[in-house]
C-alpha cells in the first residue's frame, strides 16, 4: 500500500465515505480493499470493494445505518491480491501479511 485515504475518518452511521488507495503488486490488480472501523465499545465494521480492482483508485460509499449508533474510527486497512494473499496495515504503522511469506500487495 503506498498511500490511503478516507474522509472523514471519524463517521457515524448513514454517513458518506470517501476512500482512495494507492497500491503496487506484481499482478497488477487487486481482488479487495477492506477498510476496518472500530466502534465506540470496541466492536468491528467493514466497508469494503470486491472484484478486479485497479491498483489505485477512489470510491465513495454509504456508512450503513445498521451499523450502531455513536462514532467509527479507522482503525486498519487490508488489501487482498488476485492468488490470496492479504497485507493489513494497522493506523500505527505496523503491518501484517497472510501468509506470513506473501510478497504482495
Amino acid at each position: 500500500l503506498n498511500s490511503f485515504s478516507v474522509g472523514p475518518k471519524v463517521v457515524e452511521p448513514g454517513d458518506v465515505l470517501t476512500v482512495g488507495y494507492n497500491a503496487s503488486d506484481d499482478s497488477g490488480s487487486l481482488r479487495c480493499i477492506i477498510f476496518h472501523f472500530t466502534d465506540p465499545i470496541d466492536g468491528s465494521h467493514q466497508v469494503r470493494n470486491d472484484g478486479a480492482l485497479p491498483l489505485a483508485a477512489t470510491f465513495t460509499t454509504q456508512v450503513p445505518t445498521s451499523w450502531p449508533n455513536g462514532s467509527y474510527i479507522l482503525s486498519y486497512v487490508t488489501l487482498c491480491d488476485p492468488t490470496g494473499n492479504q497485507t493489513t496495515y494497522a493506523r500505527d504503522g505496523r503491518a501484517s501479511k497472510i501468509p506470513s511469506n506473501a510478497v504482495g500487495p
